[in-house]
């Protein structure tokens, strides 16, 4: 259901075993969160990063993840409406967190 609504919104794409994060999903994010935060650039740039979607609990709550790869970082996902999400950045031992809200594209008149 959470990867359904991922895919709805562009974040994700299915695959044979699950879901996984698509190019331009990955690439919103990674683009939101370099430019919101500078400070840590170095320590977020991605590129070619791949990801997965999980179901992880945060606030004793069950919400999608997107768990990369590669790196020390898991972004954790809550629907807002049918057009948006919140997003949380959570980086391994940084105790920052940094949040962010993703748009689907047709809602903001793009296509």
């Amino acid at each position: 259901m959470i990867g359904e609504r991922l895919v709805a919104l562009g974040l994700a794409v299915e695959r044979p075993h699950g879901f996984g994060i698509s190019r331009d999903g990955r690439e919103l994010v990674i683009n939101v969160l370099l430019h919101a935060c500078e400070g840590i650039r170095t320590r977020v740039r991605a590129g070619g990063t791949t990801a997965s979607l999980q179901m992880r609990e945060d606030d004793n709550v069950m919400t999608a993840a997107m768990v990369y790869d590669r790196q020390p970082i898991t972004d954790y996902f809550r629907r807002i409406d049918g057009n948006q999400v919140a997003g949380m950045m959570v980086v391994e031992r940084d105790p920052r967190r940094f949040f962010f809200r993703l748009t689907k594209a047709e809602a903001r008149g793009h296509r």
